[in-house]
């Protein structure tokens, strides 16, 4: 499973997926466990999480104009 820890605007700051065999509570103290949210698969860092609870990737840059 993926858990991740949100920014105040609801921007994905830091995933984390524990190692094969440990789960999150083995791996932090219970502090640092309860700043984490279970998050699907496809989610990385810089992604929004919008409100109705689905998330969406940060929009691409713009490219300066020549």
């Amino acid at each position: 499973m993926k858990y991740a820890r949100f920014s105040i605007g609801n921007t994905v700051i830091e995933v984390f997926i524990p190692p094969t065999g440990f789960s999150i509570e083995e791996c932090f103290t219970p502090e640092i466990v309860a700043q984490f949210e279970p998050v699907p698969d496809n989610v990385e860092q810089n992604w929004i999480r919008q409100e109705d609870g689905t998330f969406v990737a940060p929009p691409e840059p713009e490219q300066p104009l020549d």
